[in-house]
């Protein structure tokens, strides 16, 4: 049986937070659940946003310490989709099946995070992999959200703009995924 993943989330969703970081979907494995605390497993892509906010220090302390921190600092993440889409799922069909999500689940969960108090329009959100952008990036640009991602320098990446990659095994994605992560994350001013 798998875990609880908005129940694992809510452990550590912040009374307001500072900034929402929204993601494509749950990990095919959940040892690879960015709020998997349980499983010894360290992801890259919790481990790439670790490094970023917080240098090496997710490498000496266990995950729950980390992630206690990340609410601390007033960060969130929730995924785009209740569930994970297939591997070798073109761009094309991910974009369709993420804005499907969007509707059925995403914009509730951003209704009850307002009505909670614990977001609002002015709340700095980070739209992490390239199809999730491309997906939901309008809805929300629709409904007055304040998205990082529009912040950053267009001519910095003319092939990919606006987009965080997903930090993949190779150099190059997770130095990207990084790159663009801390410019975002200097836009809203946050230092470590």
């Amino acid at each position: 049986m798998g875990i609880n993943h908005e129940k694992l989330a809510n452990e550590f969703k912040p009374n307001k937070i500072k900034c929402l970081f929204i993601a494509e979907s749950y990990p095919n494995n959940d040892n690879n659940y960015f709020y998997n605390y349980i499983s010894e497993c360290i992801p890259i892509f919790y481990s790439s946003i670790m490094d970023v906010l917080y240098n090496n220090m997710y490498k000496t302390f266990p995950k729950k310490f980390m992630l206690e921190q990340f609410k601390k600092d007033g960060f969130f993440l929730v995924d785009t989709i209740i569930g994970n889409i297939p591997k070798g799922t073109g761009l094309s069909k991910k974009i369709l099946i993420l804005k499907k999500a969007y509707e059925e689940h995403l914009a509730i969960r951003l209704n009850v995070l307002e009505k909670e108090r614990c977001i609002g329009k002015t709340t700095p959100i980070i739209i992490l992999l390239k199809p999730t952008l491309l997906a939901i990036s309008n809805f929300l640009k629709n409904k007055n959200y304040n998205i990082i991602n529009f912040k950053l320098e267009k001519d910095k990446y003319p092939n990919e703009k606006y987009t965080i990659p997903f930090p993949s095994g190779n150099n190059t994605n997770i130095t990207a995924f990084k790159s663009r992560l801390k410019e975002c994350l200097k836009i809203i001013g946050f230092k470590k």
